[in-house]
This record gives C-alpha cells, sequence and structure tokens, in this order.
C-alpha cells in the first residue's frame, strides 16, 4: 500500500531485531510494530547503541527512555480518535 501511494519513497521491510543499515535517518515510523515482539527482544532494541525499550510500558517509563536518548516530547495524546485510538508520541532530538 505505501510503494502504491507513495512510489518515489524507500520502503524497507525487514525483521527490526537484525537490521543494520548503516546510515542515518531523519525519522523512523514504527506503527503498530514493537509491542508485538517478545519482551527480551523489545529490551534488545537499541538506537545508537544506547537501549530502547517498547511495549506496554507506562507513560513515565517511556518519557525516561526518550529523555535518557536524548529526545524531548512534544506531544502524546492517548487513544487519539483521529488515529483509530491508538496512543501517538512526537518526540523530537534535543
Amino acid at each position: 500500500m505505501c510503494r502504491t501511494r507513495f512510489p518515489d519513497s524507500e520502503w524497507i521491510v525487514s525483521d527490526m531485531r537484525q537490521l543494520a543499515l548503516g546510515r542515518r535517518f531523519d525519522a523512523v515510523l514504527a506503527w503498530d510494530s514493537f509491542f508485538h515482539l517478545h519482551m527480551d527482544d523489545q529490551r534488545a532494541m537499541s538506537y545508537c547503541d544506547e537501549q530502547l525499550y517498547h511495549a506496554s510500558l507506562d507513560r513515565a517509563e517511556y518519557e525516561a527512555f526518550l529523555k535518557t536518548n536524548g529526545f524531548s516530547v512534544s506531544a502524546y495524546t492517548p487513544d487519539d480518535p483521529h488515529c483509530a485510538g491508538h496512543t501517538v508520541w512526537l518526540a523530537i532530538r534535543r
């Protein structure tokens, strides 16, 4: 669907636990993906050699991990009705 709607964009489908692209991105979209991993695999996810946790963690734990990894939360909307009830985070690298 993404390739059809945005044919000029690059779309990568891979197992995120072993994905190593060797380059930096301005943004990464991980929509409804991390919570599908086993808890141990979620805790093993990293960004810039820093652990990155995803799952059904509480808000304070997500905020602490984002801060530790150089991000600040600019928006947080739990159960956003405009996104089919998903919780949406927007974090910006400091």
